[in-house]
């Protein structure tokens, strides 16, 4: 996100119109669709939710040093 108050996840919330959600942003790079799906069951079977939503996106190109070749190559927005 390019501002990191308020997070994608209560925006998304917001403009989908759910109310009083417990949204958050899971920072995990590649995994973070893994951990979300973790993390929403956790949360299912553990009573704290009836109902998750999770959005995976990531986009790295906007904190990379594109002059460093030995890992700006490797990553990418997906």
């Amino acid at each position: 996100m390019p501002n990191p108050i308020p997070n994608g996840a209560a925006q998304v919330a917001h403009r989908i119109g759910v109310n009083a959600p417990g949204a958050f942003d899971l920072n995990a790079a590649c995994a973070g669709f893994c951990y979300g799906m973790g993390m929403g069951s956790d949360l299912i079977r553990a009573g704290s939710a009836s109902n998750v939503l999770v959005i995976g996106a990531e986009r790295l190109s906007t904190w990379l040093d594109w002059d460093d070749r030995s890992t700006c190559i490797i990553f990418a927005d997906g």
